[in-house]
C-alpha cells in the first residue's frame, strides 16, 4: 500500500475528479477554464493540494474499474516552482522531485530515477491536460493508452487541485 502510494506521489498522475456513474464514455471531457492556456505557466506557480483524483481504467474501451480517490488525500500535495522544477508529496514526508514544462494547454512532467521512502522508483515522463486553471482551482486531465498483443489498455485520470 506505502508503495503504491509513493508511485503515485512520484508519477503525480500516473494511473490517477468527479465521480462519474457513467461507464459509456471512455474519454471524459471536463471544461477547460477560459483562462488557461494563457496564464497557465503564471498561475500554476505555488503548491497545490489534492481536492479531488478520479482514476478510470479501460480494457478495449470498456470501463473496468474506477478508484474516485486515485490513493490519495488532500494531504497530498504538488509544488511547482518558477525554475521549472517541483515536488511532489504525500505530506508525510514522502517526496518525489520533477521538473515540468508546459505548452498551450499540456503539461509535462519529468521525474527522474529516484528512491523515495527507501523504494527505488523508476524514471517517468507524463503529459497532463491543463483543464483548468484559476488563482484557486485547477484541474489537470491524464490519458494514458497502451496497446499490448492487440488489447487496447487505457487509464484515465482526473487531479482536481485548489490552493
Amino acid at each position: 500500500m506505502n508503495k503504491r502510494l509513493l508511485i503515485i506521489v512520484l508519477s503525480v498522475a500516473i494511473f490517477v475528479g468527479c465521480k462519474s456513474n457513467k461507464t459509456t464514455d471512455p474519454s471524459p471531457k471536463p471544461n477547460q477554464s477560459t483562462d488557461t492556456v494563457k496564464d497557465a505557466a503564471k498561475l500554476i506557480i505555488g503548491k497545490w493540494h489534492y481536492t479531488a483524483d478520479t482514476v478510470k481504467k479501460y480494457v478495449n474501451r470498456v470501463l473496468t474499474q474506477t478508484d474516485p480517490t486515485g490513493g490519495v488525500t488532500s494531504a497530498y500535495y504538488m509544488q511547482f516552482n518558477a525554475d521549472s522544477t517541483g515536488v511532489s508529496s504525500n505530506g508525510a514526508g514522502a517526496n518525489a522531485f520533477f521538473n515540468y514544462s508546459i505548452s498551450d494547454n499540456s503539461i509535462i512532467i519529468n521525474t527522474p530515477l529516484q528512491t523515495v521512502g527507501g523504494i527505488p522508483v523508476p524514471a517517468s515522463m507524463e503529459t497532463a491536460t491543463i483543464k483548468k486553471i484559476t488563482t484557486n482551482a485547477m484541474m489537470l486531465f491524464f490519458d494514458d493508452e497502451e496497446i499490448d498483443d492487440n488489447v487496447d489498455y487505457r487509464t484515465t485520470r482526473a487531479a482536481y487541485f485548489s490552493r
